[in-house]
């Protein structure tokens, strides 16, 4: 909860996770307002971040970690956004050494901006039920 300690929280941590969980399967649970803070991005620019209660984070870390275990074999193996052990930096290494080997002809640049802001939500549940029969997950 809101101003909880850690330690309060962890005392009570699994039976309100269990109560959360069981809530969502019925229908009956609704997440708590997530906490909007612009964060500095340089030249006046700011880039909203939410910031969920810590009981919610950890309720999304649980599905992240089921979503990831059912998806990971779907990856190519050079693709490196947000997967275990892998991340940008990574992926930025792989291209400079491709390019250094002379084997490149071709640099594209890409702009991620706004990517998850305007991630269509209906379309991607949509594509999730095709796998995940679960509607606790899949909303």
């Amino acid at each position: 909860m809101e101003g909880e300690t850690i330690a309060e929280c962890e005392a009570t941590l699994e039976e309100r996770m269990e109560d959360r969980w069981r809530r969502r399967k019925a229908g009956q649970y609704q997440a708590p307002p997530v906490r909007r803070v612009e964060m500095p991005k340089g030249n006046g620019k700011t880039r909203p971040l939410g910031m969920p209660t810590g009981e919610d984070r950890r309720l999304q870390r649980a599905v992240a970690r089921i979503l990831r275990a059912m998806y990971e074999q779907d990856f190519l193996a050079g693709s490196c956004g947000d997967r275990t052990g892998r991340n940008p930096h990574r992926a930025l290494k792989a291209r400079r050494d491709h390019l250094g080997t002379g084997k490149g002809r071709h640099v594209y640049d890409t702009d991620m901006q706004g990517d998850f802001t305007n991630l269509h939500q209906q379309w991607l549940r949509k594509m999730m039920a095709l796998r995940i029969a679960d509607p606790v997950i899949t909303g």
